[in-house]
């Protein structure tokens, strides 16, 4: 029983001096606090809430790509798929 004494009383006194250092930084920390910095006009200004119609035109107006053309665009040749295209090319312009 008398070994746990000294163990209870050192975690008080770590636990209490925890929080008054706590304490006393944030203390600190609200007392030297700086102010935010002004924030520029053109931030500030107001969003227009029409839309851009030339813009969304052009949106519509893109290419789209089905999920198999865009995993065929990705996907390297290999040497012997550029060796059938090139012998395919100059057989073409043989004839």
């Amino acid at each position: 029983m008398n070994n746990k004494r000294p163990n209870i009383l050192i975690f008080a006194a770590l636990t209490t001096t925890t929080i008054f250092t706590w304490t006393a930084f944030e203390v600190y920390r609200t007392l030297n606090k700086t102010s935010l910095e002004s924030v520029p006009q053109d931030i500030l200004a107001p969003l227009s809430p029409t839309l851009d119609q030339e813009a969304l035109k052009l949106v519509k107006d893109r290419r789209f790509f089905e999920d198999s053309e865009i995993s065929s665009l990705g996907k390297p040749k290999t040497a012997a798929e550029e060796n059938e295209a090139t012998s395919g090319a100059q057989a073409q312009s043989n004839q």
